[in-house]
């Protein structure tokens, strides 16, 4: 029988380098700010939603349940489609 050592390693050891945005001319750290277009004010992170730009340019805004609503194909498989029934699995749901 031969014994060969072994050496064990943590894989959670972090190696990445915190970088910061940071101004050339002075080195103060730069902030990213969410600012409205139209009233050139900042907007708290509570008053920012998903929107939509129509092809007229209009904008549509959608809510949580308006997002949660939309079909995404990895949701769910339509039973209507003759695809769907030889896809699910050989046992009971």
């Amino acid at each position: 029988m031969v014994t060969i050592p072994v050496q064990l390693f943590t894989a959670t050891e972090e190696h990445d380098i915190p970088l910061r945005q940071v101004h050339e001319k002075d080195g103060s750290r730069v902030r990213l700010r969410h600012v409205c277009e139209a009233e050139d004010v900042e907007i708290p992170y509570a008053e920012i939603t998903k929107g939509y730009e129509a092809p007229d340019g209009s904008m549509i805004m959608l809510s949580d349940e308006d997002l949660a609503e939309l079909p995404l194909p990895s949701k769910k498989l339509r039973p209507s489609c003759p695809v769907s029934s030889r896809l699910r699995p050989p046992w009971p749901q």
